[in-house]
């Protein structure tokens, strides 16, 4: 916990219940309390004090993090255990979200699913995807998806991984896919790897006549592995420069017969045709560094309690 936290800490413990802090700072552990002698009213008053800063943790953005790995975001918002026990294949839900055009999108962390929509256990952060971005590269004519990851990326994985950029590339609805994760594309590109292979990347088109996604093209586009980060560079001769493109992003980790996967854009997966899920929340956090927020917070708690120190103490001389 950041100092400011203990300090916060501290404070409550002596506002709620009345009790000091001694031997303390606001950057080492309490070594010991000494219990004062306050009226019941005024007690009363104090825990409304510290009830109404507990009351500013969701804007400040210090309440609990969902892990990045897990479906721990998802149960936050209201997701079900019969929603996240795995019922439905990606075919059988309603369609997927897609991203129009070239720009950045987020994602919260938490909120994987494997494979049927079930909660996942492969717990893996770097499977976890918190943004995407696609830009228009006329330097290096290419076109540059920029994938970041909820944490490191194993130099070598324990088991199969992978990142898939599914696009529409022509806006022409007849030669996409009807249904599934790769629902509205025409192109799948990817990089994966496995614990026996080095990364790769792979490429398939989806052919509308027989209804089926071919293997029998190749692509010559590069990728970068950062620290938490996958680059993925698609040239102009096989996707237009000029081209609107209709696109999601798909990571993918394995641990044995159990996957974890995170779509962006989109929460978790949708909902079985025909239902409902929980959406996330209008965002509301103000956007502060972690220590900024916590000096907020006891700058808060610190001036109601004030107002209420002085409130008292006239009425005391009253």
């Amino acid at each position: 916990m950041y100092p400011f936290g203990r300090a916060v800490a501290q404070l409550v413990a002596r506002l709620v219940w009345d009790q000091e802090a001694v031997g303390s700072s606001p950057a080492g552990p309490t070594r010991g309390i000494r219990r004062t002698n306050i009226p019941m009213t005024n007690r009363f008053h104090r825990a409304a004090i510290v009830a109404t800063a507990v009351s500013f943790l969701p804007i400040l953005g210090l309440a609990a993090t969902p892990m990045a790995g897990t479906s721990d975001y998802l149960r936050s918002i209201g997701y079900t255990d019969v929603q996240l026990s795995g019922n439905a294949t990606t075919e059988q839900r309603e369609a997927f979200s897609a991203v129009q055009g070239a720009g950045s999108v987020s994602d919260p962390l938490g909120d994987e699913v494997d494979r049927k929509g079930g909660a996942t256990t492969v717990n893996a952060a770097y499977g976890d995807i918190s943004g995407a971005t696609l830009t228009r590269n006329d330097t290096t004519q290419t076109w540059d998806v920029v994938v970041t990851l909820g944490g490191p990326i194993p130099e070598k994985p324990t088991d199969k991984t992978e990142l898939f950029i599914l696009m529409d590339t022509n806006g022409d609805l007849s030669d996409n896919a009807k249904d599934g994760i790769r629902v509205g594309v025409d192109m799948e590109f990817s990089v994966q790897c496995t614990k026996d292979h080095p990364w790769y990347t792979d490429y398939r088109w989806f052919n509308k006549g027989p209804q089926f996604w071919a293997v029998n093209k190749e692509t010559k586009s590069t990728f970068e592995i950062g620290t938490d980060t996958i680059a993925y560079h698609i040239p102009f001769a096989e996707v237009s420069g000029d081209a609107t493109l209709t696109w999601r992003v798909v990571m993918a980790a394995a641990k044995g017969s159990d996957s974890e996967i995170d779509v962006v854009p989109g929460v978790g997966f949708p909902p079985p045709k025909g239902e409902i899920y929980p959406v996330p929340p209008t965002k509301s956090s103000i956007d502060l560094p972690p220590a900024a927020k916590w000096v907020a917070l006891t700058a808060i708690v610190a001036a109601l309690s004030m107002f209420v120190h002085r409130k008292f103490a006239k009425k005391r001389k009253k």
